[in-house]
């Protein structure tokens, strides 16, 4: 696997990222996978080294980064995990949305 600095953090990503969004709840959308169905990709991905995955709390409510961070959990160890949120002015017109959005970070954080 190639990987590349992001930005000036000093994080070495995968070149190629794993997108989420098409985990979750098929309640959601009918083109949703499952947990039990979308874990393979997951591990998949780790076995080719990717360590870049994007994921957000509007995936099928939330449900995808639990599925995603259970899937981290079980397939990789303490030693490597590691999560990366960040924060995008989606909501930059509603009163406080930073603090609201970083309640959120803290919430999706402390369910990993």
């Amino acid at each position: 696997m190639n990987y590349i600095s992001l930005g000036k953090s000093g994080l070495k990503v995968s070149r190629i990222c794993l997108g989420t969004m098409t985990y979750g709840s098929p309640e959601w959308r009918s083109w949703v996978l499952d947990e039990k169905a979308s874990r393979p990709f997951v591990k998949h991905a780790l076995e080719l080294g990717i360590n870049f995955f994007d994921t957000a709390v509007l995936y099928s409510v939330g449900r995808s980064e639990e599925i995603l961070g259970r899937a981290l959990k079980d397939f990789t160890s303490a030693l490597y995990r590691g999560i990366e949120y960040v924060c995008l002015p989606i909501c930059k017109d509603i009163p406080n949305c930073r603090a609201a959005q970083f309640h959120e970070i803290c919430i999706h954080a402390e369910s990993l």
